[in-house]
């Protein structure tokens, strides 16, 4: 069976947003991170390279059973 490749690493979510440009997406980034952390009461992680998702549910597909965001 094949391994989901998409999965929450040990990145720095700070770092990644800070180096997202221009300035207004950065922003705005940073503001959905915040309001993201507030409403589920979870941190944000990154998921692979390029995904900020907050908190974490086991969903079960044609993979099996593994975690996921529950928002990003």
């Amino acid at each position: 069976m094949a391994e989901i490749k998409t999965k929450p690493t040990d990145a720095d979510v700070t770092a990644f947003l800070d180096a997202v440009e221009p300035e207004r997406r950065r922003e705005e980034g940073f503001a959905l991170r915040d309001m993201m952390e507030r409403i589920t009461g979870q941190p944000a992680t990154m998921w692979g390279p390029t995904m900020v998702g907050v908190g974490a549910e086991a969903y079960t597909n044609t993979l099996g059973t593994n975690d996921w965001f529950i928002v990003g």
